[in-house]
Order: C-alpha cells, then structure tokens, then sequence
C-alpha cells in the first residue's frame, strides 16, 4: 500500500522549518551585535564583503539540493520505492561533494584573485580562505536536511538550523574578540572561521539525531527493503535531481550575484561620490559618525557595513517569517492545480497576499519609525545606519509580494517564470545602482532604493503573470488598504508615544514600551476595523489551536 503525507503534515513541517528559520534569522542579528560593537562599521564590512561570496559559492551549489532531495526522496517513499530513496540521498551525496569541493577548493586558491578585483581590497583575502572549507560542510548539510525532510522528519533540519546559527554567532563573536588585539581584519577572518564551526555543529547534530532516529522512523525502517525500483540507472536520478535545482539555483544565484555586483559598483564608484562630497565640503550628506577625521577608504568601509551588517539582517527578520507562510503556499495551491480548481487558487491567492501584507505593512512602518532608536540599543559603540534602515524598509512590502507570488507560480507548476522574472528584476537593479551611484548626494542610498525598485519590479512582473496569462484576479483594496490603514494608526501612535518617552528616559526603555504599544495599537484596531479576522489568522499553521485558547479566555 503506497503511504502519503498528508496536507496537514506538510503544514506541520513547514510551521517546524519556519520557526527555526526565524530563531535562526533572530541569533543572527543578536550576535551580530556584539561582533560589530567588536569590529565596527569598518571591520564588519571586510567580513560581510567575503561573506556575500561565500554566499554566491553556496546559492550555485546547495540552495535548491535540500528541496530537490526532499521531493525525489518523498516520491520513492510514496511509491515504496525504498532503495531508490536511498539511491537518491547517495548520488546526491557523491554530486555535492565533488562539485562542493571543487569550488571550496577554488575559492582558497582564488582569494588573492578575487580580493584584487575589488579594487585590490587584499583585506579580502584571509576571510575568503577561512570560509572555503565551510562551503563543503555546508553543501553536505543541505544533502542530509533534504533526505530527512523526504522522509517527512523535519525535526533534524529544524534542529540542525539553530545549533548551527548559534555555534556560529558564539564562536564569531569569541574568535572576534580574542583575535581584535591582531587588527581588525585577523578579527574578521576569526569570524569567518566560526562560520565554519556553526556548518560543523550543525553536522554533528544531524549525524547524531539520525543514528537515534534510525530504529524509530517507520520509512527509515524500510529503506532497502524494497524491490520497487523507479529509476533505471544512476544518470536519471541526477538528471532529475538537476532539473528540480537548476531553476531555484538560478533565481537564488541571480540575486546573490547581483549583490557582489552591487558591492563592486560600491567598492569602485562610492569612493568618487565621498571625495566630491569631500571636495565641496558637504561632508554633512555622509552618513558616518566623524567622517571628517576619516580617510575616504575608512568612509567606504564603513558605508559598506552598515548596509550588509545593520540594513539586511534586520530587514531579514519580518522577511523570514513571510518565509512561513510562502512555505505554506506550495502545496497549499498545488492541491487546487491538481483538480484545476482555479477559483480555489484565486481565494487562495488573495488571502496568502492579504496576510502577508497584515505582517510586512506593520514591520515596515515600525522599522521606519523606530529606525534610529533601533540603531542605537542593538549598536551602541556603532550607532550610524539608522538612515538606510529607515529608507530601506519601505522595501519589505515589494519583497513580500515577490516571494508569496513566486511561491503561488511555483505551487502551480510554473516554476522557470519567477527565474525569469529575477533575471529582468535584477538587471533593472544593476542599472538603478549605475545611475544612482554617479549622485554624489545619494551615495550609499543607492543601493537600497535600487534594491526596493528591484523586488518592486519582480512583484509587479509577477502580479502581472498571474492576472493576464494566469486569469487570477487579485483584490488589492481587501489586501493593501484596511491593513494600510491599521498600520497608520499603528504608525502615528508608535511616534507619539516614543517621541514623549525619549526625553524622559534612556532609549531602552523608550523602544521597549513603544514597540509594545505599536503591538497592542495594530491588533485593537486591526480588530475593531475588521482589518484581520480569525479566518485570515487561520492560514497560519498551528493558528487554530491558538485562537481556541483565545476564544476561551476570553468567554
């Protein structure tokens, strides 16, 4: 008898997969704390400029293996072909390793390369080399967390995650501290190497949480006990493995590719735009704390940081838990393409969009208004960057429609159109950054209004697909304009109260008690408008259980 899983056990593990996501995505910006009050703008910048690297290294070779796995392996599964499924997880094995391997290997002999190329930054160099083995970990990571998820066990990936973001905020912070007495860029590639520490533990955890799951796990159980076979030969396997990652390693690369970009065109134009600003004494349009001591190399650097160190991992916060809900989404639509029930697809589709805007407006706003008391409590010895936080969150709206409608294509099978969309919304980007960055006056800026108009772009690119080719309606007045108007109220009261607290107490307290209030503000008149209701909270994973509780506590 074939075994399968079930709608409700795939919300199960995606409710599992987003909560890590989000602790991990939360240790990530905590240990970032002290490593830039460590570092600082300057300091952070070098490890940050290798890291984007790295991370271009790992969207070519591991980004899309973890899901590819989990699909081959839950198809043999389902079909109980057992010793296919082990067959899958062992060539996938092989494939990650040589190819994983061959790029950690180039990335050490290619640092010095590429650490020239970017304006001959040889700071570069050392960080790079320390994070070339983690790229082969990390690679056979993805392999071991896409088998476990195949046999629907989300707990190892889930497990793995935290321990691996908190081994690696620990050892960063520690290596940091201990190696700053060497210089600033030593400091750096130590936290480069507790990276690397984090992708080990990581590791071990699944090693050990495998052999004990081993007796336990019904399907682990009957992995090569069965006779049913799929594939033919080995080379089909890998062909289908390919086909899954090749579009998601497509879409993932374009956009970390464009952020190395992105970096070089600020590496070489910004200098230009800090000495004119220099030249003509406008120093005041810098965003760095005592710029006028700083030579225009110290400035860059600094600008550097606070853009890839301050602005993306907060921004990355709300984004991570839009991430729940786009996880959510796959085989929530699927099951309506399977019956072409595309009415069900489009009440879908506008109620995924209107709760993903009842979570992006408000972490917008709030970043907006909150911006430089944020700052200020999370790096007090490195407060600037509040400005780019500020400007840049206007962003996390267009990133939210772009990633629930490229999972709502993806749901319905149209896998290669979000890829092609991503290519278009990055080139537009790549110019946005050429034009931006030859205004003196915007010069970090430019990179995050060219990041807004790039996920500005994908979203629209994509709304468009789904309403004309697609024939899916989308009602933007239910989606955008209650929660818009929700989010003002949120908004103002937010400003009132941290404007009246901020001269009578420290800014601890002050953001403490107007976070809260913006909270209490949004759910009262979220309620009271009608804005979001229990049907909307509903499509939350787990939710039910939780407005049963609040049901009965408050009868």
């Amino acid at each position: 008898m074939k075994k399968h899983i079930s709608g409700t056990d795939i919300l199960k593990g995606s409710a599992v997969l987003g909560c890590a996501s989000i602790i991990s995505k939360i240790i990530g910006v905590v240990y970032r704390i002290p490593l830039t009050n460590i570092l600082g703008d300057i300091g952070v910048a070098t490890y940050a400029s290798a890291y984007q690297i790295y991370v271009l290294l790992l969207a070519i070779s591991s980004v899309g293996i973890p899901s590819a796995i989990a699909r081959l392996v839950s198809e043999c599964i389902s079909l109980e072909a057992y010793t296919d499924a082990r067959r899958v997880y062992k060539i996938a094995m092989v494939y990650m390793g040589i190819l994983s391997g061959l790029l950690g290997i180039g990335l050490w002999i290619g640092s010095d390369i590429i650490a020239y190329s970017m304006n001959n930054r040889s700071e570069l160099a050392l960080p790079l080399k320390a994070l070339a083995p983690t790229v082969f970990i990390v690679s056979i990571v993805a392999v071991m967390r896409g088998y476990y998820q195949g046999l629907n066990n989300m707990l190892p990936t889930a497990i793995s995650q935290i321990v691996e973001q908190g081994f690696n905020g620990l050892f960063s912070v520690v290596f940091a501290f201990y190696l700053v007495q060497y210089g600033v860029n030593v400091a750096a590639s130590g936290s480069a190497v507790g990276t690397g520490v984090g992708a080990l533990a990581g590791l071990i955890v699944l090693l050990i949480i495998g052999r004990r799951i081993r007796n336990k796990d019904y399907n682990i159980k009957r992995l090569g006990t069965s006779s049913t076979k799929i594939y033919s030969k080995d080379i089909e396997i890998l062909k289908k493995i390919l086909k899954t990652v090749i579009p998601i390693t497509l879409t993932t690369s374009i956009f970390s590719l464009m952020t190395i970009i992105g970096n070089y065109l600020l590496v070489y134009q910004l200098p230009h735009a800090i000495e004119y600003l220099t030249i003509n004494n406008k120093l005041s349009q810098i965003p760095v704390t005592s710029a006028d001591t700083m030579d225009i190399k110290l400035i860059v650097d600094s600008l550097i940081g606070q853009f890839l160190n301050k602005y993306i991992p907060l921004i990355n916060i709300p984004v991570s838990a839009i991430l729940i809900i786009a996880t959510a989404t796959i085989p929530a639509i699927a099951s309506s393409m399977v019956t072409h029930n595309i009415r069900d697809i489009q009440h879908k589709t506008n109620k995924l969009l209107r709760l993903g805007m009842l979570i992006a407006l408000p972490s917008s706003v709030g970043l907006m208004v909150l911006s430089r008391p944020i700052i200020n409590v999370l790096y007090p010895n490195a407060p600037d960057g509040s400005q780019l936080l500020m400007y840049g969150s206007m962003g996390i709206i267009f990133i939210t429609i772009a990633q629930l409608t490229t999972s709502i294509l993806q749901g319905m099978g149209k896998q290669i159109i979000p890829s092609v969309h991503a290519i278009i919304a990055c080139l537009v980007k790549l110019i946005c950054d050429i034009i931006l960055l030859q205004i003196p006056s915007i010069n970090i800026y430019a990179v995050v209004h060219s990041t807004t108009i790039c996920y500005l772009c994908f979203a629209l690119l994509n709304v468009i697909y789904l309403k004309k080719t697609l024939k899916i309606e989308i009602d933007w007045r239910d989606i955008g304009l209650k929660p818009l108007l929700s989010t003002g109220v949120m908004g103002g009261i937010v400003y009132i109260i941290y404007s009246f607290l901020s001269n009578l107490t420290n800014d601890i307290i002050a953001l403490s008690i107007s976070i809260m209030s913006g909270v209490i503000s949004y759910m009262i008149s979220g309620f009271l408008s009608r804005t979001f209701t229990a049907q909307d909270i509903s499509y939350i994973p787990y939710s039910k259980k939780i407005i049963k509780h609040i049901k009965m506590y408050i009868k």
